[in-house]
């Protein structure tokens, strides 16, 4: 991976941190304290071959840059806030890339992300989490399959070993697009390293689970 990768990431340089579907989504999320417990209804069938038919992956930065990433992955500045991390994991407005017409979510985007980020503080040291449910209906083109998505990158990203499940109207639309979709985002993060991808998930990569 380019050197530019981990100037974005701040990686190089300590003070540049940067921060800052089918019809319906659905989901139930709880935090406390260090923990948070987040379940996406979301169940995930096949990718194309060239996705997953790959080498295994392998650290693509330093150690102490690995460390540097982890460390602002997982602070609550951005585990605990879902625009944060995809405002930081990808190449939002960077020249050569999908999005460099880009400079982050759309406003509805940013609405939701902002009230997981909302009620993730509002049952910080809960033993009894709320539950948060939310459910949007809308045409197409405008953003679901790419919010679940960054959701889903989030969640696996921020609190590794956790369990994300996926569903969508038919088992074409989980294939054609929100698979494809998640596998798009995943392409452009700063951590797609960290990640086995399979024919039906996402993995921890083997070096990330053996630290």
């Amino acid at each position: 991976m380019s050197n530019n990768r981990a100037d974005r990431a701040g990686l190089r340089n300590p003070k540049g941190i940067g921060v800052g579907g089918g019809r319906a989504l659905r989901g139930a999320l709880a935090s406390g304290g260090f923990t948070t417990k987040i379940f996406f209804i979301i169940i995930i069938t096949k990718s194309p071959p060239s996705l997953y038919n790959h080498p295994m992956q392998t650290p693509l930065y330093s150690p102490d840059e690995e460390m540097a990433l982890m460390s602002r992955l997982w602070a609550p500045k951005i585990k605990d806030d879902p625009l944060s991390f995809v405002l930081y994991a990808f190449p939002w407005g960077q020249k050569g890339t999908p999005l460099e017409n880009f400079t982050g979510p759309r406003k509805w985007q940013r609405e939701v992300l902002s009230d997981l980020t909302a009620h993730i503080k509002q049952n910080n040291g809960k033993v009894d989490f709320d539950t948060f449910r939310m459910a949007t209906s809308s045409g197409r083109g405008i953003g679901k399959s790419a919010l679940v998505s960054w959701l889903t990158l989030w969640m696996l990203s921020t609190r590794i070993g956790s369990t994300t499940i996926i569903s969508a109207n038919s088992e074409s639309q989980l294939r054609s697009v929100t698979w494809a979709e998640i596998t798009k985002w995943l392409a452009m993060s700063l951590n797609s390293h960290w990640f086995e991808v399979s024919a039906t998930r996402l993995m921890p990569a083997k070096w990330i689970t053996e630290l």
